[in-house]
């Protein structure tokens, strides 16, 4: 197998503290090129190499993507191709490779690989779509370690070695002097053995599924860990970008320099302002005087006019038919449901800002030829990014006025990911880089440019509004008899021009559909769910949790409706259902149903003063159920009513748990993120400018606020595992409305956010 490179990245060591000696590009190009383009090489420290992905493809036929070098001093090195921001799985992924490697724990480092082997991190996919590429990796290595050895001993095959502690042992040689090889004096000969296609997996559950150190941590907390925000490049200059303050507008000229700045760069639809450090930049922009052109929809793009135009394509759009298929099915549906159904209700959740805690910023170098600096000849860029990959690609196409490109194609362009101060989704995009290029290329120098806040909430791209009705019918036996679902909502993919005329945005109504989501079916009843796409221009993305993270409010706030109809609480008609399901996939949520139930002590109720509610969701493979538990607080002298959250309890099942530990902290940082979401957040337009602009108006969840989370993982070894980092916050939105709708009467609270006046 033979490595094709093109323009990629030096592995930058973002895990400081455990990364001795950097594998540079150089290096990499040097070893691929020749006879080590293998699966996977094992060498001395001074030659240190990366090269092709091994043989082999995973369940899903994605790209194999894995990478091991045991160096002769005994630090093995696990390449990793996605981005950490806090969810672990580069830990994770090494756990993988060290349970089939038989290496020991300690002797592990982690290290990015060049760009153009890497993979874009979204989707809660971190784990599940490199689980069997990475074991396949570790015991690939082993295999050839192993052959090593028998070599070294001159056996005529590996049988009977055991390969565990970063060392391979004959248990057959008496000699005890002689009787074990460490890894690291088997690296230079191990190198030179073939790549096994087909190896057998241990599964030995030495790191698999343990509470494993995790790799990222002893570097953010001693201060070597680099982050985008933390570059630093010789003779840099500092910039802050200033957006266009309505959505779509353009800069109609180059402003006049500020005090306190040294430039300006027109950016087109944005402004950098550039002076001596990141602070000066920010006051100095301040002090822009710019003028900018409106464009013709501004007014369109007002939250009165969207929900206006929510509302009538509601009523009378043309929908798209996203499950079954047809017409006739609709008209089924509609005709189960009848004309009184048991449940018709409508449901609203707003645009949503991602506001991970590091803004976007990335800093850029150009290289020229000459002193004049008229030859370009390399671009290098370093920023936090889910998407090394999609910032080459966007760097690489930024065209002129004039449509002439930026970057000529004889320049190098090399992609640096660093450690990710939260993504979210966020950090996917590629608008940050390509402004920090622009400035740079313009500047001709070193630049680092960073999104101040402001600049982050108000030219986000969103989560989308959705606009829903559910009508459901029950049967006399109270199960589901009819259900309708029709979705208002933007589409992430036609915004791309990924979607095809007449195509379903799956992202729109995932979750949305009972045949996809949570099978609360009884054998089949008619059931249909329709989708009208909102032709509002501003710009939506990818949240935590995507189409879940609205769809699941809708879908189970209308079970509870049901349930509140049946006369059964929202525990007792979810498992009547689930045990009537007719699909497969039942046995699964009752499970986690049953076991959230259980550890929250559901059938002793709340305490007085206190409501419950609960959830089942689904999403990125993983399965979940939640109940929340929370009380009213009314303030002694305003009179003002807000809502403490006292306790959540998380049943999950995401599969082969990796680490145990770090799935925690994602449930636990999920709930948080999803009450922020549930009971304050939202974004605001008038006339195409974003209402909220920083945390004092886009209220986050606070220290002395967070819940006591309680979490089971449900430890089934179904592989690949599930995702994890996104699948508890959808389910958190319903729970909390019903709780609080018992708090208050019976009344259903059917928009988010509950609260949306509330400030800091």
């Amino acid at each position: 197998m033979t490595a094709e490179i093109t323009s990629g990245a030096t592995p930058v060591s973002p895990f400081a503290s455990f990364v001795e000696t950097p594998l540079t590009r150089r290096r990499f190009l040097a070893a691929t090129a020749g006879a080590l383009a293998v699966g996977f090489v094992l060498e001395p420290r001074a030659t240190r190499a990366a090269v092709q992905p091994p043989i082999g493809a995973d369940p899903a036929g994605a790209n194999v993507n894995g990478w091991v070098v045991v160096d002769g001093t005994g630090v093995i090195t696990i390449l990793y191709g996605g981005a950490e921001m806090g969810q672990g799985s580069s830990t994770g992924l090494a756990q993988l490779v060290a349970e089939e490697l038989g290496a020991k724990w300690s002797d592990i480092v982690v290290q990015y690989v060049p760009t153009n082997l890497s993979w874009t991190t979204g989707g809660s996919s971190g784990i599940t779509r490199h689980f069997a590429d990475m074991r396949i990796a570790g015991a690939q290595a082993r295999e050839m370690l192993k052959a090593a050895a028998a070599a070294r001993w001159g056996l005529a095959s590996t049988a009977g070695l055991v390969a565990s502690d970063s060392t391979v042992r004959n248990p057959a040689n008496s000699d005890g002097t002689t009787n074990t090889l460490t890894y690291a004096s088997l690296a230079s000969l191990a190198a030179t053995m073939p790549v096994r296609a087909t190896v057998p997996l241990l599964k030995s559950g030495q790191y698999v599924g343990v509470s494993m150190p995790r790799l990222d941590i002893p570097g953010k907390t001693n201060g070597s860990a680099k982050f985008g925000i933390d570059v630093i490049r010789p003779g840099m200059t500092f910039a802050v970008v200033k957006n266009a303050p309505v959505l779509g507008g353009t800069l109609k000229a180059t402003p006049a320099i500020p005090i306190g700045a040294t430039a300006v760069v027109n950016l087109g639809n944005a402004v950098a302002v550039v002076a001596r450090n990141t602070w000066a930049a920010i006051m100095a922009s301040k002090q822009l005087s710019a003028s900018w052109t409106t464009p013709a929809d501004a007014a369109s793009n007002s939250t009165s006019a969207i929900r206006t135009t929510a509302q009538t394509l509601l009523a009378s759009g043309t929908p798209v038919i996203a499950e079954p298929t047809g017409a006739a099915d609709t008209s089924a549906a509609l005709a189960a449901v009848g004309a009184t159904p048991t449940v018709d209700a409508t449901y609203y959740v707003p645009y949503l800002a991602h506001v991970p805690m590091e803004v976007p910023n990335a800093t850029v170098e150009p290289t020229y030829a000459d002193a004049a600096k008229t030859t370009l000849t390399a671009v290098d860029i370093w920023l936090p990014t889910q998407a090394p990959k999609g910032v080459l690609a966007a760097l690489k196409a930024m065209t002129t006025s004039t449509g002439a490109l930026w970057i000529p194609a004889t320049a190098t362009v090399t992609v640096h990911p660093t450690l990710l101060g939260g993504g979210f989704g966020r950090k996917i995009e590629t608008d940050y880089a390509v402004h920090a290029a622009k400035t740079a290329l313009t500047l001709k120098q070193a630049v680092k440019v960073t999104w101040p806040r402001e600049e982050d909430v108000t030219h986000d791209q969103y989560r989308p509004m959705a606009l829903a009705r559910v009508r459901a019918t029950l049967d006399a036996n109270k199960r589901i008899a009819g259900w309708h679902s029709r979705t208002v909502t933007p589409s992430i993919s036609h915004q791309r021009g990924r979607l095809a005329a007449g195509a379903v945005d799956s992202a729109a109504i995932e979750c949305l559909t009972l045949a996809t989501g949570v099978p609360y079916m009884a054998a089949s009843p008619a059931h249909a769910t329709e989708w009208v796409r909102h032709p509002a221009t501003v710009w939506v993305g990818y949240w935590r949790s995507v189409g879940a993270s609205m769809n699941v409010f809708f879908s189970e706030s209308a079970i509870d409706e049901l349930a509140s109809a049946a006369g059964l609480d929202g525990y007792a008609f979810r498992r009547q259902l689930l045990q009537a399901s007719a699909d497969p996939r039942a046995t699964r949520f009752l499970a986690v149903l049953d076991e959230v139930a259980r550890i929250s002590n559901w059938a002793a109720g709340a305490p007085a003063g206190r409501a419950r509610g609960i959830s089942v969701a689904t999403c990125f493979g993983s399965v979940v159920a939640e109940v929340v538990e929370v009380s009213k607080v009314v303030n002694a002298t305003t009179g003002a009513v807000s809502m403490k959250v006292h306790n959540v309890w998380v049943a999950l099942d995401c599969g082969n748990v990796v680490n145990p530990n770090a799935v925690e902290a994602q449930v636990q940082g999920a709930v948080a993120y999803g009450l922020s979401a549930t009971l304050w957040n939202q974004i605001t337009f008038t006339n195409g400018k974003a209402d909220q602009a920083n945390f004092n108006r886009y209220r986050m969840l606070r220290n002395g606020e967070m819940p006591l989370v309680t979490t089971t993982l449900m430890r089934t070894t179904a592989d690949p595992s599930g995702g994890v980092g996104e699948v508890a916050v959808p389910g958190i939105a319903p729970a909390v409305a019903t709780a609080w709708s018992k708090l208050n009467g019976g009344t259903r609270y059917r928009s988010l956010p509950l609260f949306p006046g509330a400030t800091m």
